[in-house]
């Protein structure tokens, strides 16, 4: 069996006023157990990029310049030629690039964040938190490409049969309902702020639902 891990680098987390700037991608195959192919584009995008992108990235706009040979356009087709066989994509946080590539919404995908069962704290946190946790460093959190390769080298430390299993079922997002001087006890136990929303928020597969919110010492709500 072969999944795409892919990985998108954008000039903001909203979809509809942000752009793409790198698309990285590997191929994996769960029988091997290893990589089969890799690849990454820095994708020009229609507006300079904002200086935070270069401490959050690393990327700066002469790399643009100079570099990024890609449209949004021609990157993502370049990538769906490259997927034609896997049987799964993969992303961690994969709601983020679904939001920004409505492309791929025919392709099941798998989420390192929530489909992976990671043993008691050893998934809280951002992917580097979360590679730091099983004994490694990703040497270049934000780049596409190795935030793929840190999210399979995670993967390849449990079951994939689990993961998978895991995908197939469906995802709830649970609301703490808590006051401010309650907020450190939804954190602890992993919510985060959602400031749009205003709410402490985190995501549960129903596999779990019952097991977690039954450990929780407060009030809470399903949303979806």
């Amino acid at each position: 069996m072969i999944i795409a891990g892919i990985d998108i680098e954008t000039t903001g987390l909203d979809p509809n006023n942000s752009e793409i700037i790198e698309i990285g991608y590997a191929l994996w195959d769960i029988e091997l157990d290893n990589f089969i192919s890799c690849n990454s584009f820095l994708v020009k995008p229609k507006k300079l990029l904002p200086d935070k992108i270069l401490d959050l990235t690393g990327i700066c706009q002469l790399m643009i310049d100079w570099h990024a040979d890609h449209t949004r356009e021609s990157a993502i087709e370049a990538f769906k030629k490259d997927i034609k066989d896997v049987n799964y994509l993969m992303a961690h946080n994969a709601s983020f690039e679904k939001s920004f590539l409505p492309e791929l919404s025919g392709y099941k995908w798998i989420d390192s964040k929530t489909d992976i069962p990671y043993k008691k704290a050893l998934g809280k946190g951002t992917l580097t938190h979360i590679a730091a946790n099983h004994g490694f460093l990703n040497p270049f959190p934000h780049r596409a490409l190795f935030d793929v390769m840190t999210m399979f080298k995670i993967a390849s430390l449990y079951d994939w049969d689990e993961i998978i299993e895991r995908s197939e079922s469906k995802t709830f997002l649970i609301k703490a309902v808590v006051d401010f001087k309650d907020k450190d006890l939804a954190k602890e136990a992993g919510f985060y702020w959602d400031a749009e929303r205003k709410s402490w928020l985190r995501e549960i597969k129903e596999c779990d639902l019952f097991e977690f919110t039954g450990q929780l010492s407060f009030n809470f709500k399903v949303l979806d």
